[in-house]
């Protein structure tokens, strides 16, 4: 008979708590570990599945990936996970009328999902319909004002539609949420460069730089 420690670390809650932990500590193997014994366990649970889908899809393992949303989709079709997975393979293998259709439905069984509605501007936005996916970030932010996924989403197109002030707006918005973001301080120098202001640009490159020195060619382009 199992004993009560042993209960307690195999119970879901404790399984998807230290595979949330993983993850966010940049350890998407380890938490891939922790999902797949967790399912030793907890074989048809739908919560295990879904973490596990989007854990491999972030990884790069699309048909393990594949073959967790099946599962998923088998316990429950309404899976928000499952169908955001299959929205990202479909736009990564350019199937963008396929990823259009389960972004629809994820909204349609959530029409509040800040995600989906972001994914669904980023495809709006590879397929050149700007105005679009400009709308389905303002109606993501009127529910999270603060996600910094759509504020910098939504600065890159402003950006990309030539209103700069905008652009710029919305991305100090977004450091505002998230100072040590690399990523921003990046697209803030790029959108800089194009408006014509080198000098802001050099300052938000050596910024990122401080960040993260790792990222690939930024201390060339900050020498530069």
């Amino acid at each position: 008979m199992d004993s009560q420690p042993e209960r307690q670390i195999n119970s879901l809650g404790q399984i998807l708590a230290k595979a949330e932990h993983f993850i966010a500590s940049g350890r998407p193997d380890m938490a891939t570990t922790t999902l797949r014994e967790g399912l030793l366990h907890h074989p048809e649970s739908v919560d295990i599945y879904g973490l596990l889908a989007i854990t491999l899809l972030n990884r790069g393992q699309v048909q393990e990936c594949q073959d967790a949303v099946a599962e998923t989709l088998r316990l429950d079709p309404e899976d928000l996970n499952a169908h955001f997975c299959l929205s990202r393979i479909a736009i990564q293998e350019g199937r963008h009328s396929e990823a259009e259709q389960h972004l629809l439905e994820g909204l349609g069984i959530d029409p509040q999902s800040v995600p989906f509605m972001i994914e669904y501007a980023r495809l709006m936005s590879m397929t050149d319909q700007k105005e679009k996916a400009d709308k389905l970030l303002a109606r993501a932010l009127s529910i999270e004002p603060n996600h910094e996924g759509a504020l910098s989403l939504r600065a890159t197109i402003k950006a990309d539609r030539a209103h700069f002030t905008a652009a710029d707006e919305y991305r100090a918005k977004a450091l505002e949420v998230n100072p040590d973001s690399a990523f921003v301080h990046i697209r803030t120098a790029a959108s800089s460069l194009r408006s014509g202001r080198p000098f802001r640009a050099r300052r938000h490159f050596k910024e990122a730089l401080m960040i993260d020195p790792s990222i690939p060619d930024l201390a060339m382009m900050y020498q530069e």
